[in-house]
């Protein structure tokens, strides 16, 4: 039986366990970062107005895609080795919006391969003004 793609993603987000998490949210930005001369009220309207920029640019990576992929062996990491042929592939994805707070914004990418089978793929979580970071 063919499925519909809001059936499938429906399907997919109940067996995955996308939900929302709950985190501390952070402080805004901060004046050291004002233009010289701004005053404290002008910085925070500029860091709103840029703040809204960059979350609906984010969100904006919300929809439906067709992506490929190359594997490639770029590297030989043991003497003799004989690199494989290079494979290509691809599918359809669906980056899908779980999570909008003013602080964060979280996508789920979810891949839909074969016979409407769906992989949960990879998420993004994109915090303003992170604590941490991995470099």
């Amino acid at each position: 039986m063919k499925r519909s793609l809001p059936f499938i993603l429906a399907a997919a987000m109940l067996a995955t366990g996308c939900a929302t998490t709950s985190i501390p949210e952070t402080d805004s930005a901060t004046m050291s970062q004002a233009e010289p001369g701004m005053t404290a009220p002008a910085f925070q309207a500029r860091s709103a107005e840029l703040l809204e920029q960059d979350r609906e640019a984010i969100r904006a990576m919300v929809g439906e895609y067709i992506v490929t992929f190359a594997f490639d062996e770029t590297v030989p990491l043991i003497e003799d080795y004989e690199k494989k042929e290079p494979k290509r592939s691809g599918a359809s994805e669906v980056v899908i919006l779980i999570e909008d707070r003013p602080n964060k914004i979280s996508l789920q990418h979810l891949l839909i391969v074969g016979a409407g089978q769906v992989i949960k793929h990879w998420r993004q979580d994109w915090v303003y003004q992170a604590e941490w970071r991995l470099d």
